[in-house]
């Protein structure tokens, strides 16, 4: 989640990080009714296929955010030190808070609390806590800083490097999902394609997308298209391959498969086209705040989502149709706010942006 700074603002750029932003909101909220509502006698009902068709449009959060950082941060000249510097110390500073938070709050809400009563199993739990994060969400925080020792050295390859190398690269990065997701290749194949794969290929993608690739009618055209084709082929393979596991099974919402991939770089090239020639901009309070605590919302957001959950605020709280939506925007509302309020604590913007 790379933040480009304040006073050099580009539209289209911004757009994908609320567009992200509020995408990650809803991916959690219809989460609920996806685990819960396929039945292995029945398959699924129709609030799994509403909570389906949500799920399948905000699969393409993360891949947006990764390449969002790598269309801005590979294009920086900065020093290696300065680099890591100030990018491990925007997310490690507020990772470490809210990771805190969370493990207090996984402490309170425990339901066998007797596990802490002894010092093995306290510290076993602790350990759960910190290597596998205290919730699901802070996967990403882990891949960030993967990505982030990566981009110094492919900072100054990238800079030289001709649109038929870094095509190059993206391709085999293509054939390693392709190989995953269709199982084109054993397990035990001598083939090696491992330097090629994981989030990397998004952070070149993104880069690509933003810097080098030339938007005409046709390759507009062609976005929409990937766009939808990724949309469907989510919306309908994981209904397909929960019904053959009996169970909701969801390999077709992997990030790193080839129908998210083309939705994500769908959307992607779908909003820098719409904003190709706007020149900077100064958004509106509304925008700026989403823009500003982007990061801090990603960090919040599940604690008020599981306290809204908690009080039956879920996806069929009314027809999901309009629940998840609803919910969406709610969680978003108060997530920001709580955001904006510690912010403007003693030290708290540096747990907020």
């Amino acid at each position: 989640m790379g933040v480009a700074e304040a006073n050099n603002r580009v539209r289209w750029i911004d757009n994908v990080r609320i567009l992200a932003t509020i995408f990650v909101i809803g991916l959690h909220v219809s989460a609920y009714g996806i685990t819960k509502e396929f039945s292995a006698i029945n398959g699924a009902n129709l609030n799994w296929w509403i909570c389906n068709f949500y799920e399948s449009i905000f699969r393409c959060c993360v891949p947006l955010f990764v390449m969002l950082t790598g269309a801005l941060l590979l294009p920086q000249t900065l020093p290696l030190k300065t680099f890591l510097l100030k990018r491990f110390g925007r997310i490690l500073i507020p990772a470490a808070f809210w990771g805190l938070i969370y493990v207090i709050y996984n402490l309170v809400m425990a339901d066998n609390k007797s596990v802490f009563f002894s010092s093995y199993n306290s510290l076993r739990w602790l350990r759960h806590q910190i290597l596998d994060g205290p919730i699901s969400s802070f996967w990403y925080i882990y891949m960030l800083v993967g990505l982030y020792l990566f981009i110094p050295i492919f900072q100054p390859w990238i800079r030289s490097a001709s649109n038929k190398a870094i095509l190059y690269f993206l391709s085999i990065w293509l054939l390693t999902i392709a190989v995953k997701q269709c199982r084109l290749i054993p397990q035990q194949s001598p083939l090696e394609l491992r330097y090629f794969s994981g989030y990397i290929g998004y952070l070149l993608l993104g880069y690509y997308l933003a810097h080098r690739l030339v938007i005409t009618r046709k390759i507009y055209s062609g976005a929409l298209l990937a766009s939808v084709i990724g949309f469907i082929i989510t919306l309908i393979g994981t209904y397909w391959a929960s019904l053959e596991q009996q169970k909701f099974y969801g390999a077709f919402y992997e990030y790193l498969s080839l129908n998210v991939l083309a939705l994500s770089a769908g959307v992607f090239i779908l909003i820098r086209g719409i904003g190709v020639n706007d020149d900077y901009y100064e958004p509106s309070s509304l925008r700026g705040s989403l823009i500003k605590f982007g990061f801090g919302i990603y960090l919040i957001h599940p604690l008020p989502l599981r306290i809204m959950v908690y009080f039956g605020l879920n996806y069929k709280v009314i027809n999901p149709v309009f629940a998840v939506p609803l919910l969406t925007l709610l969680c978003l509302t108060i997530s920001c706010f709580l955001v904006y309020l510690i912010s403007k604590l003693r030290y708290g913007s540096y747990v907020t942006r």
